[in-house]
Parts: C-alpha cells; sequence; structure tokens
C-alpha cells in the first residue's frame, strides 16, 4: 500500500509539528536503477517495475512540495542520492520543484536550524517571516 504521501500530509498537519525532514526518497529509484544494469534487464517485465519505482520517488518528492506549501511548513528531504545519484529520479523531482535535496540528515537539520535562527531575528526586529 501507499502510504508515504498520506503519512507525510498527516506529520505536517499537525498541529506540533513546526518541520519535516524526509530521509530515504530515490531509494525505490536507485533499486530500479540497479534493476536496470543487472542480467535481466529489459526482459521479465523489468521495464514496467523500473518505471514504476522512479515514478513513485518522483511522486513523493512532489508530494513532499505540494505539502509543504499547502500546510506552510518547511519539509527538506535528505538522501545521499543527491551527490551519489543527481540523476536520481527522487532528488532530480526535489530539484525540479525549486526545492534543495540535502545530502545528508545533518545538513538538512542544519538548513532547519538557521532557517529557526533566521525567523527568530526577523521577529525580534518586527519583519515579516519569510516562507
Amino acid at each position: 500500500r501507499d502510504t508515504i504521501p498520506e503519512v507525510l500530509e498527516l506529520i505536517a498537519s499537525h498541529p506540533e509539528v513546526d518541520a519535516v525532514i524526509q530521509l530515504g526518497l530515490g531509494i525505490q529509484a536507485n533499486q530500479a536503477r540497479l534493476m536496470r544494469n543487472g542480467p535481466f534487464y529489459p526482459d521479465h517485465g523489468l521495464e514496467r517495475i523500473v518505471a514504476y519505482h522512479e515514478r513513485q520517488d518522483a511522486r513523493f518528492a512532489q508530494a513532499a512540495a505540494d505539502i509543504s506549501d499547502s500546510t506552510g511548513k518547511p519539509i527538506l528531504i535528505a538522501t545521499e542520492l543527491a551527490v551519489a545519484d543527481p540523476d536520481n529520479a527522487g532528488p532530480a523531482a526535489v530539484r525540479a520543484s525549486g526545492r534543495l535535496c540535502y545530502p545528508s540528515a545533518n545538513r538538512a537539520v542544519t538548513a532547519l536550524a538557521h532557517t529557526w535562527e533566521r525567523s527568530r531575528w526577523r521577529i525580534a526586529r518586527g519583519l515579516p517571516v519569510e516562507v
């Protein structure tokens, strides 16, 4: 069952959640790459499976962008595939949405901390918080 967009929506919509860091995007598309480069591709119905996995990761990236927009909360995506395989459907879809795909959870957490600090700085000066 396809639950990632639904769970992400539930988490981001919760009133006590201010932001989300999503890890693991691109895993399905990476599996697709391994299948495509394997000895059984393109036979045995693997084209359909490869295309499905790539579509799923692209869809998950778009869902994160859409949910971030609808909730007004940052959803940061982190995956080492952002640098290890930048053409992976997941990180590529994040970039296509105009957002950054962080190469590690550490970097996403640091970026979120800087965003929070900047928001507090703007609020302290009576400036509007940028979204």
